[in-house]
């Protein structure tokens, strides 16, 4: 339970920096046919199409970054977070899982840790194929290390990333359509 108020806690503090983080991945989704078409324009000129690309952001004021800040915040929190559970010994288990130190003995947690992130892209991304594609490719690679994370961890993760696809909707239904 105290998990879970934590986590309630840490996603209100960073509600407005994901807001704006938001904000800029929907800007930057509404970018993709111009940046094809600076892909294909200078497809043999790297340079030009690097400056061409930023001059574009500059104009739509779009920092490609800035959706990044949230996980960036996130990433010390779960290392400390990381810490606590793996030295602490826990003297009861949460629901299915008898030690939150421990790995998840059903595999569940990991299984929604996949399924959690993409589900939060696929609100995010706005039909961009390629990012959808990336972010099943990075989940499915990180699979492989949340198996071992004590369930803590996880449970944390899961949590913190399924009260993020609540905030994503109910920051994409505030938020005015975008018109490219």
């Amino acid at each position: 339970a105290a998990l879970i108020v934590l986590t309630l806690i840490i996603k209100s503090l960073l509600w407005p920096i994901q807001n704006k983080a938001t904000n800029q991945l929907r800007k930057m989704s509404l970018l993709t046919p111009k940046m094809t078409e600076l892909r294909e324009k200078y497809k043999d000129d790297p340079n030009k199409r690097a400056e061409a690309t930023m001059k574009l952001y500059q104009e739509h004021r779009v920092n490609p970054a800035a959706g990044c800040l949230p996980l960036l915040i996130q990433m010390p929190i779960l290392f400390i977070l990381w810490k606590v559970i793996a030295n602490y010994e826990f003297g009861q288990g949460f629901l299915w899982i008898p030690d939150l130190a421990l790995p998840d003995p059903y595999y569940i947690l990991p299984v929604l840790y996949v399924a959690s992130p993409f589900l939060s892209t696929w609100l995010s991304a706005h039909g961009n194929r390629d990012l959808i594609r990336q972010s099943l490719f990075m989940n499915l690679i990180f699979v492989f290390l949340v198996l071992q994370f004590p369930s803590g961890v996880t449970l944390y993760w899961v949590l913190s990333t399924l009260i993020g696809l609540v905030q994503q909707w109910l920051i994409n239904k505030s938020l005015a359509p975008l018109k490219a």
